[in-house]
């Protein structure tokens, strides 16, 4: 499938929902429905409305908003693994160059729709959450985890899951004090 994809070229089910909600929010000032999660990325891309010119063209609008949230998602995997994990640049590089070349990892890289966010938040809370127990982590990581998972369980619920690495990691680190 080649980058871009068309604006009615829809490959996800709920894609089309997502576009009328980032329409209805500029119109409206609110969702048309609240059949998906994601409020993040309706309301980041209805905030782009704002910015760009072409308020009326929806090709342009859905590519927009496709880059967008595309640029959020290197974004995040990039300050994940360069702040957070204290990955060297040249392996954070590399790690964001593998996206583009796995074929199941770049799916959702031109979809408008939260999975296409949920790699970058996901690698942020997982390793926010297993410095949690680390000497190394004070208050300000306890907020940006807190912070960090209610951003990625408001993108998806089941976003919930990715606090597992944070309990699991507990358990061994208080086996390990005893």
């Amino acid at each position: 499938c080649a980058l871009p994809i068309s604006y009615f070229h829809v490959l996800y089910d709920s894609e089309p929902y997502y576009f009328t909600n980032i329409i209805s929010i500029f119109v409206n000032g609110h969702p048309m429905d609240f059949l998906h999660p994601g409020i993040p990325v309706t309301y980041l891309s209805s905030i782009l409305l704002l910015i760009l010119p072409f308020k009326s063209d929806p090709e342009n609008l859905l590519l927009a908003s496709r880059i967008l949230i595309m640029g959020i998602n290197f974004c995040l995997i990039y300050l994940g693994l360069l702040f957070v994990n204290r990955v060297s640049l040249l392996n954070a590089i590399l790690f964001i160059s593998f996206l583009f070349v796995l074929p199941a990892s770049n799916y959702f890289l031109d979809l408008l729709s939260p999975n296409g966010i949920l790699v970058g938040v996901g690698l942020v809370v997982c390793s926010l959450g297993l410095k949690l127990g680390s000497g190394e982590s004070g208050k300000s990581t306890f907020v940006l985890y807190g912070v960090a998972l209610a951003f990625a369980v408001t993108i998806k619920f089941n976003s919930v899951l990715l606090a597992i690495p944070t309990v699991a990691a507990s358990f061994f680190r208080s086996e390990e004090r005893r």
